[in-house]
């Protein structure tokens, strides 16, 4: 396995983690999914896939949003 393969494993579990915690309104769900879709973001820039980066971006500000609401 390679290693951003890992790490984007890892960025499913905050991001799986985080809407488990939304949809039980607890606030920490929205930070968890920001540290899920920073690392999916870090690893579009890595592999210089620009729909990982830009969509993780688009959806950083929404739970941006979501957290702030």
């Amino acid at each position: 396995m390679r290693p951003e393969d890992g790490i984007g494993h890892l960025g499913y579990m905050l991001l799986l983690s985080g809407q488990l915690c939304i949809a039980f309104q607890k606030r920490i769900g929205w930070l968890l999914r920001v540290l899920g879709e920073l690392i999916w973001v870090g690893i579009g820039i890595y592999s210089g896939w620009t729909s990982i980066w830009f969509w993780g971006s688009v959806f950083l500000i929404i739970e941006s949003i979501g957290y702030w609401r």
